[in-house]
């Protein structure tokens, strides 16, 4: 990567900011390494405050603020601050805490608090604009990377204030100008603290119900052009047409977030087809996770078409788990893996409707032997036999780029379905991790997985040896150690050639836990003599039983 690319990676992705950090706290961490400590760095990086903020009996007599400004002034290497369901919060408690925030992140003895929790404690107004006017502001406190709003009772409707208390506040010339300059809701007053904001990299915005088309529109309008946010998360809310279409307006206006998290809004397949729409003029966006919400065929269909087989487009994460996606479904997936490239990660576990069956299993297959992008893919749950495992095992045979398989709790995969796995695994030079956990193997299963693992390290090791030699061999290397003035590139970095950017690697991780309940029974002797054969040859195969 040439310095203007770097340059423009880092700006892109927030990068920039992270070197700011690091250089910020890289004499404490070296600091506490020498003395020895480097163990107990992390022990105290996060302050929590659940449910309650008490302290020692000598901290007793101090407010809530001085409870936890004391608290944090203990520990040098705190960097996440819980606030987390503390009931009869008030803007009085967080402004002293907030302050001291911006002190010690102006400490150098001090780690700054670089993650802020609220989860269950109700904001107000008062709160938000408390926030918005200090850790928030980038110009008093250019370290806030995660902030948590789960649960805060977030609206962008105004809270309206009682007869007496507008009469108590009549002279509060200060505070009204305030509020008129934010505006008086606590999404606006969030979206002008976000606006001012350039190092959040993680938003948490769920379980927050009242927020309404307008109040998300409010929101995403802050963070078009934030320059290093990489996740939005709105799981858990209440979802309508008009959300969907605010969304879907914003995707189309290209905003610079890289991901987004939407499980259980309720988002069906209509509006799915319209949050769609945007993501089809979208080249940022690269993982989707709508997980646990009612998308069915009809939407999976209109993605598949506009999205996936889009070539403007980057997804490389679909997260869709708990949905209703059928062997209807897996067709029009099937024709989309078929043709594109970005595809990374694919998670179709536990259905609701039980009907991505087999069938389902060995459609998607056919589209997998022809894509050459997925390293990982989940089908947990499904219901499924040892019937699904054809294609899994013509997948594991042919895939150049298949480096995780999860086919977890699916009971009624046997030993025929080992069988079938096993074909394919011997010749799977690039998995890395494969989860068969809660399924029924028997010992034909535990014969045909043992089989296999020995010829797919010794198949790999074969590969793994001939790249190694071609590569020292290749003239475009060698004319790169005499370009470099050294005399050869070092056996660890042809080994990074091979297993980086190659990717040749032997089996790392294998789950087989609750597949045999007797711990003797048939099968798992037979795969612990390999696994002992394969700890012989200098291979640690890690093992969950």
């Amino acid at each position: 990567m040439n310095a203007s690319l770097s340059r423009s990676f880092r700006h892109d992705f927030g990068n920039e900011w992270d070197e700011y950090l690091n250089n910020r706290v890289k004499h404490l961490i070296q600091s506490s390494a020498t003395h020895g400590n480097g163990a107990a760095i992390w022990a105290d990086w996060e302050v929590q405050f659940m449910g309650m903020v008490k302290g020692d009996e000598e901290s007793q007599v101090l407010e809530k603020s001085g409870i936890v400004i004391a608290r944090l002034k203990s520990i040098t290497m705190c960097g996440k601050l819980t606030l987390s369901l503390l009931p009869k919060f008030k803007a009085t408690d967080l402004a002293p805490m907030m302050d001291y925030l911006l002190l010690r992140g102006s400490d150098v003895q001090y780690h700054p608090i670089v993650r802020l929790n609220f989860t269950g404690t109700s904001l107000g107004p008062k709160c938000m604009r408390i926030l918005a006017n200090t850790v928030l502001d980038h110009e008093k406190y250019p370290y806030l990377q995660w902030l948590n709003f789960t649960q805060c009772g977030l609206t962008n409707k105004p809270k309206k204030k009682s007869a007496k208390k507008q009469t108590a506040d009549t002279n509060d010339d200060e505070e009204d100008q305030k509020m008129q300059a934010y505006g008086v809701d606590m999404i606006s007053i969030l979206a002008a603290g976000l606006a001012k904001n350039k190092t959040l990299k993680f938003l948490l915005l769920n379980k927050n119900p009242s927020i309404d088309h307008n109040g998300l529109k409010t929101i995403l309008d802050s963070l078009s052009q934030h320059p290093s946010l990489r996740c939005l998360f709105y799981n858990s809310n209440r979802f309508t047409m008009n959300h969907a279409t605010v969304l879907s307006d914003w995707f189309a206006s290209i905003p610079r977030l890289p991901r987004i998290q939407l499980a259980h809004c309720g988002i069906d397949d209509a509006m799915f087809a319209v949050i769609t729409r945007g993501i089809a003029q979208n080249h940022i966006l690269f993982e989707l996770g709508v997980q646990q919400n009612n998308i069915g065929d009809a939407g999976l269909e209109v993605f598949s078409k506009t999205v996936l087989m889009n070539e403007k487009t980057n997804i490389m994460r679909l997260i869709m788990y708990e949905n209703n996606i059928t062997v209807e479904g897996a067709k029009f997936l099937a024709d989309a893996l078929a043709v594109n490239w970005t595809i990374t990660e694919l998670n179709l576990s536990h259905q609701n409707n039980g009907a991505f069956d087999d069938d389902a299993v060995n459609v998607l297959c056919q589209g997998l032997k022809q894509n050459g992008s997925l390293f990982t893919l989940r089908i947990g749950h499904n219901g499924l036999t040892s019937d699904c495992c054809r294609g899994l095992g013509e997948v594991l045979k042919m895939h150049p780029n298949l480096g995780k398989l999860e086919v977890f709790y699916n009971k009624e995969i046997g030993g025929k379905g080992f069988e079938y796995l096993a074909e394919g695994l011997q010749f799977s030079p690039r998995l890395q991790l494969l989860v068969l956990s809660d399924t029924s193997p028997g010992k034909d299963g535990g014969t045909a997985l043992k089989n296999a693992l020995w010829k797919q390290f010794v198949n790999t090791k074969k590969m793994i040896k001939e790249t190694t030699e071609a590569l020292n061999r290749c003239e475009a290397i060698s004319q790169c150690v005499q370009e470099s003035d050294v005399e050869a590139f070092s056996p660890d970095l042809i080994n990074v050639i091979v297993t980086e950017f190659v990717g040749y690697t032997l089996l790392k991780q294998l789950d087989l836990k609750n597949c045999f309940p007797q711990l003797l029974e048939p099968g798992v002797r037979e795969l612990a003599d390999v696994i002992q054969r394969l700890r012989n040859q200098g291979h640690e195969l890690a093992v969950t039983w």
